[in-house]
């Protein structure tokens, strides 16, 4: 697709409203230097802290960490993983971390 780390972000920022885009204008302006290279992985971090709470942020991390494909289809898991993973990037932001 083409899509670097940093134009996903640039993608998501330009589609932010109201509460959101103020609370990344806030955040762009006290680092401006940080704000201007994030990667996907760290603004979604920055975005999750902010926008949900700790305790469902916490039951996600619980979630991947206790998932176990028993008797699901290998496909089934698959979007089961991929579904938690994408609430839990810090968990499983490199290959080995998601095998793991």
């Amino acid at each position: 697709m083409g899509v670097t780390e940093t134009s996903g972000v640039s993608f998501t920022i330009f589609q932010l409203r109201g509460a959101a885009y103020q609370w990344w204008r806030a955040n762009e302006l006290s680092n401006p230097a940080e704000a201007a290279s994030l990667i996907w992985t760290q603004f979604s971090d920055m975005f999750l802290r902010e926008y949900v709470p700790q305790s469902l942020r916490d039951s996600w991390h619980v979630e991947i960490e206790q998932l176990r494909q028993g008797a699901m289809t290998v496909s089934e898991y698959a979007v089961c993983f991929s579904n938690l993973a994408r609430h839990a990037p810090a968990l499983v932001a490199t290959v080995q971390e998601r095998v793991r």
